[in-house]
């Protein structure tokens, strides 16, 4: 913590792992606050791997929880039982290919919860038992609680997203010709002030594709989805 209790106005980095030479960084039991960003992982050499594992641990009143960029690395980020909020930006934005497993996870009280964009390589995106709560607001277009970009792959199982607030394409998103998978998902309460042809609950571009999809959607504000199968 660097103790600038200002939302995200504080110091650059809390923790860093440079996805190079084939690292590997364990972060467990600790709340990390009041960062630009909380944790980070970029590059340090192009082609090498890295992985980045976050357990029983905060990411909050920062800019970003947590942020992980470049498009030559390959990322492997586990967060597991954790707590990211109150973040200025994002909760977590990933934009590099990497395999992302999020579980008994709460992501709430962010501008945006996650963003996920594949920068022209594969990532994949598994969340499960987590809970995406009241993030958004006005200002944000799409994917007030979660943003799927386009080619993504994603894995959704028991995921509940309450009352977050987008301008107009949904608390969830699902890009162009992403690929998801979608069971025992609860949307609910979610709001867009500004619809016209976007959704509350969860927008889909014409080429998003779903298997296996169940999702429960109730008191959203109306249109609550665009996409198939989500009443």
């Amino acid at each position: 913590d660097d103790d600038d209790d200002d939302g995200g106005g504080g110091g650059r980095y809390g923790v860093h792992v440079g996805c190079g030479y084939n690292t590997k960084l364990v972060v467990r039991n600790s709340s990390i606050t009041h960062f630009g960003t909380a944790a980070v992982a970029t590059y340090t050499a192009s082609g090498s791997y890295c992985e980045f594992e976050l357990t029983d641990s905060q990411l909050a009143y920062s800019r970003t929880g947590l942020l992980a960029q470049h498009t030559s690395n390959q990322l492997d980020l586990t967060m597991t039982r954790c707590d990211i909020a109150h973040n200025a930006a994002v909760g977590v934005n990933v934009s590099m290919p990497a395999e992302v497993k999020m579980a008994s996870t709460r992501v709430h009280h962010n501008a945006i919860g996650a963003v996920f964009t594949t920068a022209g390589k594969e990532l994949k995106v598994n969340v499960a038992d987590t809970l995406l709560d009241a993030n958004g607001g006005d200002a944000v277009e799409a994917g007030a609680a979660a943003y799927f970009g386009a080619h993504t792959i994603n894995n959704l199982y028991n995921v509940t997203v309450h009352n977050n607030k987008s301008n107009g394409k949904g608390a969830l998103y699902f890009g162009a010709s992403s690929t998801s998978t979608i069971y025992a998902c609860t949307l609910t309460r979610n709001k867009a002030p500004r619809v016209d042809g976007g959704a509350s609950a969860a927008y889909c571009e014409p080429s998003a594709t779903f298997y296996g999809i169940d999702i429960n959607a109730s008191y959203n504000s109306k249109p609550a989805s665009t996409c198939a199968g989500v009443a």
